[in-house]
């Protein structure tokens, strides 16, 4: 499958553009605010319902579903913003394989966690965690699959703000249904894990209800000469995406295995605040990814890094305001008993910062056509968070794997910048045009 490129673009309609760009992304922050703000109260929720030994045990029994969907997802939803967002395939067509994948794909999962549970392996892998627990939160692969997959068809429809409306319906179904099931019927662990499914069943069936008005079928279907461009392109970049997940993530496992699920809960209270600063590079990443897509890459090397520089400055200012007031929030939203989280935030926050103003970068690399870049990264980097884990966290705790994580965002962001340099050249921008610009 391949498509043109427009040769070129008048100056009224690369306004337009621009503005368009700055009301998706305007639409998308405030969207991903709100949904942040829905986040903390239900973080609360669960840290004054749960305490640090149970949230700890809800983290990891969710933590498990989300990497198998991130496993066995082979980048299906890049994809779809790919060739949906370049136009080279249609929805209906993008839909019915879509469900067809979930469909062969559930019924790995199925086999894998119940092989985990039979031989014992899960007690192995994350001690602590019930085997019941881990059965009820696997009901979210599913969910979870189509709805990153349907997520990305409408994201290369550049439906932004409708699919924010989605994200923000989500999280507030999490919260009421986290209030209900362990505030008012005190469910304990077993109840964060329901609301967590209520609210992927409720995005889900928004979702699509949106794809249909725009000619989606549902009926599964499966044709090589569309799966295989999927997959080729999907895998390219699902690799450096498993290896980010494991930059982010592996650390709370191996909190876990060296310390006490009371670590994990500090820590992830302690990543959630860091990685607040996120929020902006996110929304503006999440825009660029299809907007690069469909866009001359030239237009590209002179958009994309007026958007860079003004994510670093946010990202900046961000980390000095959790720098401030960092320990209050925490002592405020989540309790003194939580009051430990606030030093290992503050030594993510240089690797989070630097981390977040390359998303934008890494969004344009894969929008262009080239997410393998962004995988050799994530690999150089999660070589690195290994080591440095395994060496930090038995000798330094939750303040060790808070040091690892930041070092390696921050050389995730070093290879980064180079590789976007080398495709930049690509499109006929030289090495001094490529620093001048991104520099400023």
């Amino acid at each position: 499958m391949t498509y043109r490129r427009r040769e070129t673009v008048s100056a009224a309609k690369r306004r337009g553009h621009d503005r368009s760009f700055t009301r998706d992304v305007a639409s998308t922050f405030s969207m991903q605010f709100l949904a942040l703000c829905l986040g903390v109260a239900n973080a609360v929720v669960l840290a004054r319902w749960l305490g640090p030994q149970n949230k700890g045990v809800v983290a990891m029994a969710l933590l498990v579903p989300n990497m198998l969907v991130l496993f066995l997802s082979a980048g299906m939803n890049m994809a779809c913003v790919y060739y949906v967002g370049s136009e080279t395939m249609a929805v209906a067509t993008a839909s019915s394989h879509c469900v067809a994948y979930t469909l062969a794909i559930s019924v790995v999962c199925a086999a894998a966690v119940a092989g985990m549970i039979a031989t014992g392996t899960i007690r192995t892998l994350v001690p602590g965690l019930s085997p019941r627990l881990l059965f009820l939160a696997s009901l979210a692969v599913p969910l979870g699959l189509l709805q990153i997959l349907f997520s990305g068809i409408l994201q290369g429809l550049r439906r932004i703000s409708t699919l924010n409306a989605v994200t923000l319906s989500q999280s507030v179904v999490l919260l009421f249904a986290d209030f209900v099931l362990l505030v008012a019927f005190r469910m304990g662990p077993v109840g964060a894990v329901l609301a967590h499914l209520a609210g992927a069943v409720i995005a889900l069936a928004a979702l699509s209800a949106l794809l249909f008005r725009q000619g989606a079928v549902f009926t599964p279907r499966w044709s090589g000469s569309v799966v295989r461009p999927m997959i080729s392109y999907g895998l390219r970049g699902h690799l450096g995406n498993l290896l980010h997940f494991f930059n982010y993530r592996l650390d709370m496992f191996l909190v876990n295995y060296y310390l006490t699920p009371s670590d994990v809960g500090l820590y992830t209270i302690s990543v959630r605040m860091a990685e607040a600063l996120w929020m902006f590079p996110r929304s503006a990443a999440f825009v660029i990814f299809p907007k690069a897509a469909a866009t001359h890459p030239e237009s590209m090397n002179a958009f994309t890094p007026k958007v860079f520089r003004f994510v670093t400055v946010l990202s900046i200012a961000g980390a000095a305001v959790l720098i401030i007031g960092g320990r209050p929030l925490i002592d405020v939203f989540f309790s003194r008993a939580f009051s430990a989280a606030y030093l290992p935030m503050v030594a993510l926050l240089p690797g989070t910062a630097l981390m977040g103003s390359t998303k934008v970068l890494t969004s344009d690399i894969a929008g262009r056509g080239y997410p393998q870049f962004n995988s050799i990264s994530a690999g150089c980097a999660l070589v690195l968070t290994i080591a440095l884990d395994f060496w930090f966290i038995p000798r330094y705790g939750i303040m060790g794997a808070s040091v690892a994580s930041s070092v390696a965002y921050g050389a995730v962001a070093a290879l980064s910048l180079c590789f976007y340099g080398k495709i930049s050249r690509k499109a006929g921008q030289g090495v001094a045009q490529t620093i001048s610009a991104v520099a400023g």
